[in-house]
């Protein structure tokens, strides 16, 4: 009789689990979804239009993970649906951040298609970020849809920057971002797409990125520019920063183009900061900048000149009545220090016997003196206080 009873209970079990699978299909889909585990039973049997459901939870969490299933399947016409539906809802005029985020990196066209509509909805809140999410896709749909907006002088000039900010890995779209880069009238436009250039290898591209950080009129376009060749700063882009940290008539732009140099391991380069440094440099932003710069490099130039500037460093930025520490860019000995601490006493050394200091230079080099095991009498000076260095 066991037998028996197995040999029918096995059939009947199977018979239940059929007709269940084949109700849900015959079902339409379930009015809502509350859990993962729901959307990945779905999910498991094909049935993406159900599993879709949850997308229209509350839950984040829920809508990502529902999104990223979705995502897994690129060809599925369901699939695809239920992602083009929920990133751009055409009848309410809104997109969902948070399925935009999970395309993020994918070249799901169709999806990316579906959210470029909604550039030109008047209805959708925040289009900047639309724009943005649109450019994170990596789709021609999602990149033709932002050259055509970045290029749109009718649109808003915000709208504008962040269309053509999502455009840095659209290779067929490139030469829109250069023209925009060179000629557009809007200064955010023109700094957005000096930064699309950014790691750009082609020729036209390099040189568009020169030549706005030498002519662009606008300061912060140029400092775009030169942010975008610092990625980089070799061959043509060394040339051109060592040139606007030089040349450059705003203290913010000859600084960024130091910066760019942060850490060089390059002679020539350090010795473009080295040329910059032996030069009067009435910005105390640029002189900060300068010496983080020569600290951080791991050449030779950049050691010696830390060194043996320290005199005439000293002498042209310490003078008057304040605190060298207290001066903007003043404090050489502390980046000698950081870069090269083995040769700093015979380098204060130096520069204590150079003489010409004023008398807060004297104090300041006289306390290194100290601190380095050396004995040095500090000179007290008009204007300081008790304990003041």
């Amino acid at each position: 009789m066991r037998t028996v009873t197995r040999s029918i209970a096995r059939p009947v079990g199977l018979l239940a689990l059929a007709a269940s699978w084949l109700l849900s299909i015959a079902c339409g889909p379930p009015a809502r979804i509350d859990s993962i585990d729901q959307v990945d039973q779905y999910v498991s049997r094909g049935q993406f239009t159900h599993a879709c459901v949850a997308m229209a939870s509350r839950d984040a969490g829920l809508r990502e993970h529902t999104a990223k299933k979705m995502v897994a399947f690129p060809t599925n016409p369901e699939a695809s649906a239920c992602l083009c539906n929920t990133v751009y809802d055409a009848e309410a005029g809104a997109w969902d951040p948070v399925v935009a985020t999970v395309l993020a990196g994918s070249r799901h066209d169709a999806a990316a298609a579906c959210l470029a509509k909604g550039l030109d909805d008047a209805r959708v809140r925040d289009p900047q970020a639309l724009a943005v999410a649109l450019g994170a896709i990596v789709s021609e749909p999602a990149f033709a849809a932002l050259a055509t907006m970045a290029a749109d002088v009718a649109r808003p000039v915000e709208l504008r920057a962040a269309a053509v900010g999502g455009l840095t890995s659209a290779d067929a779209h490139a030469a829109v971002v250069r023209e925009l880069a060179a000629k557009d009238a809007a200064p955010a436009v023109r700094a957005a797409a000096a930064t699309a250039l950014t790691g750009r290898k082609d020729r036209e591209s390099q040189s568009a990125l020169v030549q706005v950080a030498a002519r662009d009129t606008d300061p912060a376009v140029r400092i775009a520019a030169i942010i975008a060749m610092g990625s980089r700063p070799e061959g043509r882009f060394g040339e051109a920063l060592c040139k606007v940290m030089m040349d450059d008539e705003d203290p913010s732009v000859r600084a960024s183009a130091v910066r760019a140099f942060d850490g060089t391991k390059v002679e020539r380069y350090a010795n473009c900061l080295v040329r910059r440094m032996k030069a009067e440099e009435e910005s105390g932003a640029v002189r900060e900048a300068l010496l983080a710069s020569l600290k951080t490099s791991t050449t030779d130039a950049a050691a010696n000149a830390l060194c043996d500037e320290i005199g005439p460093w000293l002498r042209r930025y310490a003078k008057g009545t304040t605190n060298v520490y207290e001066v903007e860019g003043g404090d050489i000995v502390t980046a000698q220090n950081f870069r090269d601490f083995e040769r700093s006493y015979a380098c204060v050394e130096k520069a204590v016997n150079q003489g010409g200091h004023g008398c807060h230079a004297r104090n300041y080099l006289a306390h290194w003196i100290n601190d380095l095991g050396g004995s040095a009498k500090p000179p007290w000076c008009p204007g300081m206080i008790r304990n003041e260095r």
